[in-house]
C-alpha cells in the first residue's frame, strides 16, 4: 500500500472548532486507487494563537504608526528597522525615504551639530544609559528646526536580530537591540 500526494489539504471549521482536512489517495502496490484517506486534526489551539497575534500587531501598529512624535528603531549598524510616518510631519521626508536611504538621517542634522550628534549615535549603542539632547535638522523644506531626542537601549534576553552584541547587565545575560529614539518638533 503506498500513499500518493496529497489531493486535497484545506481549513474547516466545525462545531466551533478549526480541523486541517486532508484527503489523499489510497493506492495499491499495482499503483491502482482503491479508495481515499481522509484524516482530520485539531488546529483550534494554532488559529486562536493566530487571531491573538494579529490583534496584538494591529494594536501595536496603530500606537506606533498614529503616535505624533517621530520613533525609531536602528540596528547596531545604525539602519533604521522601523520608523514611524510622523517623521514626514518633523522632516519634510517619508519613512520609506529614511528607511532605503541609511545616510539621509545624518545628512539632515545642521552642520554645526552633525558631529558631536554623530559621536552620540557612534557612543549610545554600547551604553545602557538614556540620553536626552537636543540639535537642529534641516528639514526638506530648507527651514532650520530644532529637535528634542530621547533614546534608550532595548534589552532583552535573547538575540532576535543577530546583530546584536551580547554584554551584561545587572548581572544577567542580556543583549542589546535597537535602540528607540523619540524626537519632538519644537
Amino acid at each position: 500500500m503506498l500513499l500518493k500526494e496529497v489531493v486535497l489539504r484545506e481549513d474547516i471549521l466545525i462545531n466551533g472548532s478549526w480541523y486541517i482536512r486532508t484527503i489523499r489517495p489510497y493506492v495499491t502496490v499495482n499503483n491502482r486507487v482503491q479508495g481515499v484517506i481522509i484524516t482530520f486534526a485539531d488546529i483550534t489551539d494554532i488559529k486562536n494563537a493566530e487571531s491573538n497575534l494579529r490583534v496584538s500587531e494591529e494594536k501595536f501598529r496603530i500606537v506606533a504608526d498614529f503616535t505624533y512624535d517621530w520613533e525609531y528603531w536602528r540596528d547596531r549598524d545604525n539602519r533604521f528597522l522601523y520608523v514611524t510616518p510622523s517623521c514626514k510631519r518633523v522632516t519634510g521626508y517619508s519613512r520609506e525615504e529614511f528607511m532605503d536611504g541609511p545616510s539621509l538621517y545624518s545628512s539632515i542634522i545642521h552642520p554645526d551639530d552633525r558631529e558631536w550628534f554623530l559621536k552620540h549615535l557612534a557612543e549610545d549603542q554600547s551604553s545602557t544609559e538614556n540620553f536626552e539632547l537636543e540639535f537642529r535638522i534641516i528639514h526638506r523644506n530648507g527651514n532650520i528646526r530644532w529637535i528634542s531626542h530621547a533614546c534608550r537601549p532595548v534589552l532583552v534576553e535573547s538575540d532576535i536580530t543577530a546583530k546584536s552584541t551580547q554584554f551584561r547587565a545587572g548581572g544577567l545575560p542580556t543583549v542589546t537591540l535597537p535602540i528607540v529614539k523619540r524626537l519632538k518638533q519644537y
